[in-house]
């Protein structure tokens, strides 16, 4: 059975109020589940503990970046959005990035910071992928959760289904022979009959 992922949506939230929606429809339409705040009830832990459980549920982390740093953990001094980010880098979740390709159509809080947070991002070990807009946006989640999908098919399952397949073949190959084997059986035997019929023997 393919497996479902569960993604976690991480992104600020005053200069991108339509685009978790957006990531959330793409998910979906991906064939995955999208795990956000958007979703989160009220919890007896802490903000923090309760991003850290969720991100340890999913199986994929997809960060959208734009022209904001985001709303500061007094804790650590960092985003909230950044810290996410650290954690998932650090547990070895697979990461999403997706990073606006033109500031200007975004509200910039700290420059400095997000510049920095960006080119953070950009170093990773992961890919990241660039937007102009939201339709492409969502078009390159899709894409991505697809193709992601694509190339971690757990090879014990692969060659499951493909002995599987093969086994299914083998026994179509065998069923049809041996309808071969009765038929001509069946025409030789009637062969015989008409010749001894027709004192041909």
């Amino acid at each position: 059975m393919e497996k479902k992922c569960n993604v976690f949506i991480s992104s600020t939230y005053k200069d991108l109020k339509e685009e978790p929606s957006v990531a959330m429809e793409a998910i979906i339409e991906a064939e995955c589940f999208p795990i956000g705040m958007k979703f989160f009830p009220a919890s007896p832990l802490s903000p923090w503990d309760f991003i850290k459980k969720s991100i340890d549920r999913c199986d994929c982390y997809l960060l959208i970046v734009a022209g904001r740093y985001g709303s500061i953990d007094q804790d650590t001094g960092i985003s909230y959005t950044e810290r996410e980010y650290d954690y998932a880098v650090k547990k070895g979740t697979k990461i999403f990035a997706f990073l606006s390709s033109d500031l200007n159509n975004y509200e910039v809080d700290d420059i400095e910071k997000i510049e920095k947070f960006r080119k953070k991002v950009e170093k990773g070990k992961h890919t990241c992928a660039y937007y102009e807009n939201k339709n492409e946006l969502s078009e390159k989640i899709v894409k991505s959760l697809v193709l992601a999908n694509k190339d971690n098919i757990d090879a014990y399952d692969y060659l499951y289904n493909l002995i599987g397949f093969l086994q299914e073949q083998i026994n179509q190959l065998a069923e049809a022979s041996l309808t071969t084997t009765l038929n001509l059986a069946d025409t030789n035997e009637r062969i015989r009959k008409l010749k001894k019929t027709n004192n041909l023997q």
